[in-house]
């Protein structure tokens, strides 16, 4: 570059890099010339808040899966990322939230990690869930999961790790260094069993939401309160408060649809319906055909749903992780009034692990990804798939760079 342009002064180099929006740039800024990487923080610190980043696709990297290695492929550059990880070696990400991977071991170990800043946060282990219990054994079922005081099922540690955890979301995003007094951030998963757990920062263990009338496919933080998703009852609100949680059904959903996500969309709330049709020649082969989406008249009580034929300049994000909505105006490489979805149909995948052979298992399982058009109902494939059509495991998820 010209010498005039790396003889900026510091401040007016800070000044221009704080109206950067996009990670990516951030990193290209840094990258031009020795006095401009200086002059500007690794990540953006607290006088720079970028907005909600377009989110990667973390896909499983080809190689050993005890290598360091992690591949992100980025919609909005049409291009994989690869992030020399070690943290992250042998792991299972069981989900991600606002840039926060829950990585398990093949052991009792729980971690959050944020795989830009490379921090890593310990979580209660399995072992604190009231009904799980781990025995080392040398006949590969270390785990007992009890569903009552009689009722028990031993798993593997390969079990445990892959299928115990569906789904994680996360309260508020926790500070980096992990310090901050006012960082008292809450973290909800949903296990296979449809239950629901929690742990709030500083917990030892995780509390369980023991009630067998709910199924949870989802939850949410929204505007200051968790919603979960019951596949039968409907909107739940989540009461961690008090000794006991408390759940409270505030509606039952729009009428014959039974929803699969809850999405907090600039302020609304919406529930959206996905619609999978199965191959009868193989009863696991599955593909995604439909979604619908609703968003309620909250002022009314038991609410009242209306369907939403169009997300004007915004775009969805639904998977495993926590799901999302985005501006398009403000990223490129999306397209407007889309559903971008990945596939986290687990029940399917935990069948194939446990009932097939190991050249059936190869046949299918995490393949279901693409991109939904709200507008005249079409569904391309992802990009990522177009170029790898075979096995996809462990399953992608949408991860958010988070460098905050």
């Amino acid at each position: 570059m010209a010498p005039e342009w790396a003889q900026l002064h510091p401040d007016l180099i800070q000044a221009i890099a704080n109206r950067i929006t996009a990670y990516i740039d951030y990193i290209r800024f840094r990258a031009v010339c020795v006095s401009w990487n200086s002059a500007v923080p690794k990540f953006p610190n607290h006088h720079h808040h970028l907005p909600p980043q377009i989110p990667w696709l973390m896909v499983p990297f080809m190689g050993d899966e005890t290598e360091s290695y992690r591949c992100f492929f980025s919609i909005s550059e049409d291009k994989y990322h690869i992030l020399e990880l070690p943290e992250c070696s042998e792991k299972r990400i069981c989900g991600s939230s606002l840039g926060w991977l829950l990585m398990l071991e093949k052991g009792p170990a729980i971690n959050l990690f944020n795989p830009i800043t490379r921090t890593l946060i310990p979580l209660p282990p399995l072992t604190t869930f009231p009904h799980v219990v781990f025995r080392p054994s040398k006949f590969g079922k270390e785990f007992k999961v009890f569903y009552t005081t009689e009722d028990s099922e031993p798993y593997s540690l390969k079990t445990m790790q892959n299928y115990f955890i569906r789904k994680m979301v996360l309260s508020s995003s926790p500070k980096n260094d992990d310090m901050e007094e006012d960082d008292n951030y809450m973290v909800v998963v949903i296990l296979r069993t449809r239950e629901m757990a929690f742990m709030r920062k500083g917990d030892q263990v995780w509390t369980l939401v023991k009630d067998p009338e709910f199924c949870f496919e989802d939850v949410i933080f929204h505007k200051g309160q968790c919603f979960g998703l019951d596949s039968d009852r409907g909107v739940v609100v989540c009461d961690f408060d008090g000794p006991s949680p408390k759940l409270n059904v505030v509606s039952s959903g729009p009428q014959g649809e039974f929803g699969d996500y809850l999405v907090d969309f600039f302020g609304d709330l919406l529930l959206v319906s996905r619609t999978r049709e199965h191959n009868h020649n193989h009863t696991l082969d599955y593909t995604t055909t439909n979604f619908r989406v609703f968003k309620p008249d909250q002022s009314l009580p038991g609410w009242h749903w209306h369907e939403v034929k169009d997300l004007g300049d915004r775009v969805l994000f639904l998977g495993p992780n926590s799901s999302m909505s985005l501006l398009v105006h403000e990223f490129s490489g999306c397209q407007r009034n889309c559903i971008y979805f990945a596939d986290d149909n687990y029940d399917s995948h935990y069948l194939v692990d446990e009932d097939y052979d190991s050249d059936d298992s190869d046949e299918i399982g995490a393949h279901d990804l693409g991109i939904f058009n709200l507008y005249d109902g079409s569904i391309e494939p992802s990009l990522y798939l177009r170029r790898n059509n075979w096995l996809i495991w462990p399953p992608p998820t949408w991860v958010t760079p988070n460098p905050s």
